[in-house]
């Protein structure tokens, strides 16, 4: 697989009393022309980032 598109979410920024968190948001998909999946998203990571 590979990354096709990412970019950046924020949760908890809605209000002063929350800590802000800071994702980034990762789509997978498949390279091989053999793959069922082939170009399709398979696979989506969200990892914190602070």
């Amino acid at each position: 697989m590979r990354i096709e598109g990412s970019g950046y979410e924020a949760e908890g920024d809605d209000s002063p009393d929350t800590k802000t968190l800071i994702f980034i948001k990762q789509e997978f998909v498949c390279r091989n022309p053999q793959c069922a999946n082939y170009g399709r998203v398979v696979e989506t990571a969200k990892t914190q980032l602070n």
